[in-house]
């Protein structure tokens, strides 16, 4: 089992153990929505939280709703764009969404050509 799954599973065990009214939101690696639909499924946590794979696609949860999860900009977890800018003091970014924060006054569109780039 995954670290988060673990790691939800074991404070959710707890909590009922102990007679402890409380909700587990899971959070870390979960930007695959099946990932994320599984540890809701399996009981180990109520609510899952989104961080990095929104910024890579802010319309994450949509496209889940409306059943496009091929559709998806998936977090690479490069760690340079969204976490050593925040580090550093300066506006997030990703790899991934170079519109990350300016989405907004910015639309991210797919290209209407495909182009062959190595033969």
């Amino acid at each position: 089992m995954p670290y988060v799954e673990e790691i939800a599973k074991r404070l959710k065990d707890y909590f009922n153990k102990e007679g402890i009214k409380a909700q587990v939101i899971a959070v870390g690696k979960l930007g695959k929505p099946e990932v994320a639909e599984k540890v809701l499924q399996d009981g180990f946590a109520d609510f899952i939280m989104l961080g990095r794979p929104l910024l890579a696609d802010p319309y994450w949860p949509k496209k889940v709703y409306e059943g496009r999860i091929r559709e998806i900009n998936h977090c690479i977890g490069d760690q340079e764009g969204c976490i050593q800018s925040f580090i550093l003091g300066g506006h997030p970014c990703c790899a991934i969404n170079p519109y990350t924060g300016f989405e907004d006054c910015k639309k991210i569109e797919r290209a209407h050509t495909v182009k062959k780039l190595l033969s």
